[in-house]
C-alpha cells in the first residue's frame, strides 16, 4: 500500500533546501513581484509557514499565528526555523488512520478527509515554490528548482 509519508519527507526536505536557496539571493530580492500588487516573495516566504500552521490546525487543531512578511534574510531564517518545527506534526499525521476530520475555523465548519489535507499540504507548497521561482526568473534571478525534485530526495534518502 502506497502512503503519504515519502511525500511528506520529500515537502519537508525541500522546504527547507528552498529556503536555504533563498538565504543564497540578495535581500532586496524579497521585495520582488510577478506585477504591481501582487504578492512579494517575502509575502510568499511567510506564506510557507502560515499554511503549515493551518494545515497543522485542520490536523491537531493547534492555533496557528499571523506572521509578518519577510524583510529580511533574518526574517527568511526565523521562517525557515520555525517552518522546521513544525514538521514533526505532518510526520505524526501520515502515520494515523486516514479519517474524515471537522475542522471548526470559528466562522465555519468544514470536513476533509487526513490524506487529502496531507495531500494538499505537498502541493500547495509546491504551487508556491514555482511562483516564487518565476517571479525572480521575470526579474532577472535565476532560481533552480531541480536541484528540490524527487531525484535529488532520493539520492539523499
Amino acid at each position: 500500500m502506497n502512503s503519504l509519508e515519502t511525500a511528506i519527507s520529500h515537502m519537508l526536505w525541500s522546504d527547507q533546501k528552498f529556503f536555504d536557496l533563498v538565504l543564497q539571493l540578495p535581500e532586496e530580492s524579497l521585495a520582488l513581484t510577478a506585477a504591481p500588487g501582487e504578492w512579494s516573495v517575502g509575502h510568499l516566504m511567510m506564506h510557507f509557514v502560515e499554511s503549515a500552521e493551518w494545515f497543522q490546525f485542520c490536523l491537531t487543531k493547534t492555533p496557528w499565528a499571523e506572521h509578518l512578511p519577510a524583510q529580511t534574510m533574518a526574517d527568511v531564517r526565523r521562517l525557515k526555523a520555525h517552518l522546521a518545527d513544525l514538521a514533526p506534526a505532518f510526520t505524526l499525521q501520515v502515520g494515523l488512520e486516514d479519517e474524515l476530520l471537522t475542522i471548526d475555523t470559528g466562522e465555519e465548519v468544514m470536513t476533509a478527509q487526513r490524506s487529502m489535507i496531507l495531500s494538499q499540504a505537498v502541493v500547495h507548497t509546491a504551487e508556491h515554490k514555482g511562483q516564487i521561482a518565476s517571479i525572480l526568473r521575470s526579474n532577472g534571478v535565476v532560481f533552480d528548482l531541480d536541484r528540490l525534485d524527487v531525484w535529488h530526495f532520493s539520492r539523499k534518502h
